[in-house]
């Protein structure tokens, strides 16, 4: 599996530390391109990808998230765990000391397209939590690196959405076509055997 890492950059939430303080959680990728089944690694960097130390975080919900699903992290309001079915849950952010968070996902199985990173952070609006992506809602994918919003190719080789699978399609045919041979065999031998004396 293909390793690649892409920026997630600017999410300000309420980290828990020795007590409740306000920073950015950045999370950078490198590559803003990935294929489904792709291993991405998202850390906290800034836009050079210069790593940066955080305080162990706990409380916050990691999901992919398709751009025309992205939630504005300007105004955190106690909305709950997301209900979006269109938000897949990766896990928990799991980051237990201080250091450079990195958080490695297999991106899901989902159409080609923008995605972002989306938070449900239960510090950022007590008791529910709030829910919010890195991106802002009509982010335009860059193709430059360290950006928000990570662009998901269909691999090579594989069908279009709705589209039949030609290979699959081949193979019936050719199994039909085969079956067809045969039976047609079968009949002219028992055709054959009826006419002698």
């Amino acid at each position: 599996m293909r390793l690649l890492v892409s920026t997630i950059v600017g999410s300000t939430i309420w980290l828990a530390g020795a007590g409740a303080v306000r920073a950015d959680l950045v999370l950078v990728f490198a590559n803003p391109v990935a294929y489904p089944g792709a291993v991405v690694e998202a850390v906290t960097a800034d836009r050079t990808g210069r790593t940066e130390v955080f305080p162990a975080l706990r409380g916050i919900r990691v999901y992919f998230v398709p751009m025309t699903a992205a939630r504005s992290p300007r105004h955190q309001r106690p909305t709950g765990l997301p209900g979006d079915p269109r938000w897949i849950l990766l896990r928990p952010l799991a980051h237990r000391r201080s250091g450079v968070i990195r958080f490695r996902f297999t991106v899901p199985d989902v159409r080609p397209g923008d995605y972002t990173l989306g938070f449900w952070c239960r510090k950022c609006a007590p008791p529910r939590g709030a829910t919010f992506t890195a991106a802002y809602p009509d982010t335009e994918w860059a193709n430059t690196p360290f950006s928000k919003v990570l662009r998901v190719l269909r691999p090579a080789g594989h069908p279009a959405d709705g589209a039949p699978d030609v290979g699959l399609a081949t193979w019936v045919l050719l199994f039909a076509a085969v079956a067809g041979l045969i039976g047609a065999g079968l009949g002219a031998t028992g055709l054959l055997r009826g006419l002698s004396p």
